[in-house]
């Protein structure tokens, strides 16, 4: 549990500079964002400071806990199914199967029409006139 808290806390001090760096936060009153050289960019520098080895540490052992889970669950499976012909219950399979992809498709489609995971930048922001966009994975985009 403690590497998923370390990889998700890394992820959202990453995201957060990114999101203060493309000028992005506006604080209420103020007519202008917060830029570099104030307080609360050193702030988010400070949490990058951090997160990245957060993420750098607990991304390797949630893929250790991965494959052992896996393996541990293969290993029990075949109890689950003694005695029983290799074919005999193939509709449990395609049950699971469609299940997921009636959950996860419409799902998909339906966040990337909303724009989850994106973020516009103003108006003013935009030196070019072309929609830029703030990825997560990458901190500057043009659409």
């Amino acid at each position: 549990i403690n590497a998923e808290y370390m990889a998700n806390s890394g992820g959202a001090w990453d995201n957060a500079k990114k999101y203060v760096e493309a000028g992005l936060l506006t604080l209420p009153g103020a007519d202008k964002p917060v830029g570099k050289g104030t307080d609360i960019h050193a702030a988010v520098v400070t949490g990058d400071t951090i997160g990245d080895p957060f993420k750098d540490t607990s991304g390797p052992s949630l893929n250790i806990l991965m494959k052992l889970m896996t393996m541990i669950s293969l290993v029990f499976a075949k109890d689950q199914f003694k005695g029983e012909d290799t074919w005999d219950k193939w509709y449990i399979a395609v049950i699971i199967a469609v299940v997921f992809m009636l959950i996860t498709v419409p799902l998909t489609l339906w966040m990337r029409k909303q724009g989850f995971g994106k973020l516009e930048l103003p108006a003013e922001r935009q030196s070019d006139g072309d929609a830029k966009e703030v990825n997560e994975m990458t901190s500057l985009t043009t659409a």
